[in-house]
């Protein structure tokens, strides 16, 4: 089910993964993600992950027969600058980034767990979260340009396990969730 779609001013090649944050800087929310896919053509083997912006506490990725366990602090992925944990791949051109959140951690009710494509690693970088909350639901939550105000679509009052997926197409980004 598309959630919404918006176009952004990011460059040919972005990072795109797993983003957790727990909505809490003294508290790591951990997420379970599995049937993670991405596709793309020419896409360079070899993940990495790290903190973005200031999260108070460090998150960690661990990574078994494709099945991701991800946790990630800071006060949240919103505003004008982030903070939480990301497993991340480089991306560039057209693709999508296709997961089942399996669960996350109930932190805080907005402790989101998702798939996320990224201009940079930068804390107030251009991004687009296709997301799954511990009590709020589903939402595609972007950020259109660097340093920007955050959006939101609120999608369905749902909570895991729940499928997330992000289509880049150009310009534009399209958010889905089943």
């Amino acid at each position: 089910t598309k959630v919404a779609a918006d176009t952004f001013a990011m460059p040919s090649t972005v990072y795109v993964g797993l983003a957790v944050s727990s909505h809490d800087t003294t508290r790591t929310a951990t997420a379970a993600f599995d049937h993670v896919s991405i596709v793309a053509s020419g896409l360079p083997s070899g993940w990495a992950a790290q903190d973005v912006g200031a999260v108070g506490a460090a998150g960690t990725t661990a990574e078994s027969s494709g099945a991701f366990t991800v946790s990630g602090a800071g006060a949240d992925v919103w505003g004008s600058a982030d903070a939480f944990h990301f497993a991340y791949r480089p991306l560039t051109g057209d693709g999508q980034i296709i997961a089942r959140v399996e669960s996350i951690t109930p932190v805080a009710s907005w402790a989101k767990a998702g798939v996320m494509m990224r201009e940079s690693l930068a804390a107030g970088s251009a991004h687009a979260f296709m997301l799954v909350s511990a009590g709020k639901g589903l939402a595609f939550q972007r950020r259109t340009a660097t340093d920007a105000a955050s959006a939101n679509s609120g999608g369905p009052a749902a909570a895991a396990p729940y499928w997330v997926k992000l289509t880049r197409s150009g310009r534009t980004i399209t958010a889905a969730a089943s």
